[in-house]
């Protein structure tokens, strides 16, 4: 099991809560569900121990065809 760190990846407000993060700010004392609304706006910022095998792959590359000279 990996302990990842949470922080705020913006200044933001929970309107349901009326709590205030500011950016880098760690975010604790927050339940599993409130975590997953702030993921999915993308509020929040994840480090780990496993954060390189998080990472995306690199985009492939596509074979260009050369389009005929007319």
């Amino acid at each position: 099991m990996t302990t990842k760190t949470i922080t705020a990846a913006r200044d933001f407000k929970d309107a349901g809560t009326e709590r205030q993060f500011k950016a880098g700010e760690a975010i604790t004392d927050v339940d599993a569900g409130a975590i997953d609304n702030y993921r999915a706006a993308g509020l929040i910022a994840e480090a780990g121990a496993d954060e390189a095998s998080e990472a995306p792959a690199p985009a492939r590359r596509t074979r260009r065809t050369r389009a005929k000279a007319s």
